[in-house]
């Protein structure tokens, strides 16, 4: 098994504490024994910008907080009885959706080369994520509640699908902002994924270099104002990549310059 890096044990510390902020932040509801909580937009953050695995691991590690008696739960609460309680199955729902959604927005296909299209991809995979928390919730509120399925429904599921909804648009916009931020640290997969100008799982490390530091490789090394035909050439492909840099706002390098600075 690999070991965990440095970084990835702060990353999943990182997600475990962001989860029990949100779930402090709460706001009960008086027809239902589950209130409202910020938690799983954290959740849903953890697997698509921390992958599948180590996302569901942080998600463990905010579990067992709980579990051994540290108040990470909504109302400060902890301890095996709230497992036990309505909202149990909601929290195992928890790890099961970081995973989903790391899953989806590491594997899903693109539906084109332009990243116009990225956010649809990543509401996609968030909004089955949120859906795979009341999968175990439902029938475990239902089970302990001793309500009908029609009545769990009504209080543990459709009240609390705007707020889904709106914590998914938030997620949506903090990932595009975030990731290609957090890129050149973290080269997880579902961030890498993302950021990628190309399809293809198979992208190197390389792929995440902004192209400034690629034209200052190039012109250290001659390329750009080199007389050969590849010199030529290269300089008249950075020339294009700065005026699409102007009309599109990127800042990642496409993938044909970025192996050509690798091969010289």
């Amino acid at each position: 098994m690999k070991k965990l890096e440095l970084r990835e044990l702060i990353a999943v510390a990182f997600f475990a504490a962001l989860t029990t902020v949100g779930a402090w932040i709460s706001i009960p509801l008086p027809f239902s024994p589950v209130p409202i909580v910020l938690a799983n937009l954290f959740v849903l953050l953890s697997g698509v910008i921390l992958g599948k695995w180590l996302g569901s691991l942080s998600q463990i590690v905010y579990l067992l907080l709980g579990f051994v008696g540290v108040p990470v739960f909504a109302g400060h609460t902890g301890g095996p009885s709230v497992f036990a309680g309505p909202t149990g199955g909601y929290l195992i729902g928890y790890v099961l959706a970081s995973f989903i959604a790391g899953l989806l927005v590491e594997y899903l296909p693109r539906l084109s080369r332009s990243r116009v299209y990225e956010p649809a991809r990543l509401a996609f995979a968030m909004t089955i994520g949120a859906v795979i928390i009341y999968i175990p919730g439902i029938p475990w509120l239902a089970h302990v509640t001793g309500m009908d399925i029609s009545t769990t429904m009504v209080k543990g599921f459709y009240p609390y699908l705007p707020g889904d909804m709106v914590k998914i648009i938030v997620a949506t916009m903090l990932c595009l902002s975030l990731i290609e931020q957090l890129l050149p640290l973290w080269k997880w997969p579902a961030a890498r994924r993302v950021c990628e100008e190309e399809g293809g799982r198979r992208g190197g490390a390389r792929r995440g270099h902004g192209f400034a530091h690629a034209e200052q490789r190039a012109t250290s090394r001659g390329l750009c104002g080199g007389a050969g035909r590849d010199g030529q050439l290269l300089k008249r492909r950075i020339c294009g990549v700065r005026a699409h840099r102007r009309a599109t706002g990127r800042k990642t390098l496409p993938r044909v310059i970025d192996r050509r600075m690798g091969s010289v």
